[in-house]
């Protein structure tokens, strides 16, 4: 994990970067394996700060929160997604399958009449 790495680019622009390459790459994965999934990708987005950066923010304090999460999202994508289509590392895919299985579990089924 790259912890309080240095760049000329703020922490939060950087974790709003790798949340939608991580996001971009799951939704690549899902249509590839034909598993579409109940949100677009602004929702996933969305649903990825909500769950997995503001845990670490919860625990850690907003500063070193923030960079904790931006650490683990960057090791969630490959480094080359300016050059190729974003693909997710096996520890992104471990993370993203455990969102995605909350999000299937908190999406409310139709009931059958």
């Amino acid at each position: 994990m790259n912890v309080n790495n240095t760049s000329c680019i703020p922490v939060e622009v950087r974790t709003a970067l790798y949340r939608r390459v991580a996001a971009q790459a799951f939704i690549n994965r899902c249509a590839v394996e034909d598993a579409p999934l109940p949100c677009s990708l602004d929702d996933l987005q969305l649903i990825m700060a909500n769950e997995l950066e503001a845990f670490h923010v919860r625990e850690h304090g907003v500063e070193n929160g923030i960079e904790i999460a931006c650490a683990m999202l960057s090791d969630m994508v490959q480094p080359d997604f300016l050059a190729y289509a974003p693909r997710l590392t096996p520890f992104g895919e471990m993370v993203m399958a455990g969102l995605h299985d909350a999000l299937i579990n908190a999406t409310p089924q139709p009931e059958a009449h």
